[in-house]
């Protein structure tokens, strides 16, 4: 059998704690099993989850949503769906202890091998024609050790022969209100370098829809889908964040890394690339970050200070696409019949070693 946690989400509740909320639900003579209030690093994050049956979910919502926990605004309640977990199976023998570094080494060799066998046609030889990619990339408001919160995201299909087609999707994403605590990090990662151009609050563009952008989301991607990203942990942490927030479960278990793909290149073609020039092979996407690429929002930040350096998503998943063929063609040429069409590296680049330490004096506008 699985187990199964079922709860409901309550949602703003300002530095609410515990005890308050478990008080309002016995005022009320609700039947529940927990309260916890979410916290990083001892800081409120203003929602909290209230274990309990699903048979009381409909009077736990009735009686308290639109309740002022924070005496101003409305708190929303709404189902968290169960994370069915596999049952733990009993072990005849004990397995030989592997180290986590060894783990993770296993693991990112599989991957590689994966990728390598994705590209790898029936007959054994090397397929970058038909294979389709799927690159994501969200720009972040705040991150840590075991979370992400988004402020964009960007989603494009590309086929290595054909470039990209039209199943491109863009958008900010509203990442909710910020604890005060947590304000001024939030400025530094919107203005400090390399820094989003986005601001935390107030953002006319942002989508305060997260069922829409989910909808948006799983129409594009398919979880059996080769998905791939710059920082695959991010990215997952973001997509499980909104799909906290849709209340649903997470589909995208596996991202591969940009770093495996071009390894897996190098695998296929008999010579895969050393660590340092690895390092050197994923530099280049900086060398197609055009201003061109840009949504319309980076492109209007273009004229604001250091509005070139500002990171854009769709600028990202653009330049990983140009990047590979850039690749293939120089790197790789023996994986393809004839080269692939590729863009221009840019000579002089805003690599992260260019970024200066001081800061812009003032946030961009709200558009």
């Amino acid at each position: 059998s699985t187990q199964s946690t079922w709860g409901l989400l309550f949602e703003p509740i300002g530095i609410t704690k515990a005890r308050d909320i478990r008080a309002a639900l016995k005022s009320k003579d609700l039947t529940f099993s927990k309260v916890t209030v979410s916290y990083i690093d001892f800081i409120p994050l203003g929602n909290a989850y209230v274990k309990s049956d699903p048979v009381h979910h409909k009077d736990i919502i009735s009686a308290l949503s639109g309740h002022k926990f924070d005496g101003i605004r409305p708190c929303k309640i709404s189902t968290v769906i169960p994370i069915d977990l596999p049952p733990i199976k009993e072990e005849v023998k004990p397995e030989p202890v592997i180290s986590r570094k060894k783990q993770r080494a296993l693991l990112k060799r599989k991957m590689i091998e994966d990728l390598k066998n994705y590209f790898t046609a029936s007959d054994g030889k090397p397929n970058l024609e038909t294979p389709e990619l799927c690159f994501i990339d969200f720009e972040c408001i705040l991150t840590g050790r075991g979370y992400a919160i988004p402020s964009e995201l960007a989603i494009a299909k590309y086929n290595l022969r054909y470039g990209f087609n039209d199943n491109t999707y863009h958008t900010f994403i509203y990442p909710g209100i910020i604890p005060p605590q947590l304000e001024e990090i939030a400025a530094k990662v919107t203005l400090s370098f390399p820094p989003t151009g986005i601001p935390y609050k107030n953002f006319a563009l942002a989508n305060y829809n997260y069922e829409q952008i989910w909808d948006e989301i799983t129409s594009i991607l398919n979880p059996n889908d080769v998905i791939v990203a710059k920082g695959p942990q991010t990215e997952y942490y973001c997509l499980q964040w909104l799909a906290d927030r849709v209340g649903v479960k997470n589909p995208y278990n596996l991202i591969y890394d940009y770093g495996d793909l071009i390894s897996a290149f190098g695998l296929l073609a008999g010579n895969e690339p050393q660590p340092q020039e690895l390092v050197e092979m994923l530099r280049m996407v900086a060398k197609f970050l055009y201003e061109d690429i840009r949504c319309d929002y980076h492109t209007d930040l273009l004229n604001e200070m250091y509005g070139n350096r500002y990171h854009c998503s769709l600028c990202d998943v653009r330049a990983l696409g140009y990047t590979c063929n850039w690749l293939v063609n120089h790197k790789f040429p023996s994986l393809v019949t004839s080269p692939l069409v590729e863009q221009e590296p840019m000579e002089k680049t805003h690599s992260e070693e260019d970024y200066q330490e001081n800061e812009p004096n003032k946030e961009p506008e709200s558009q």
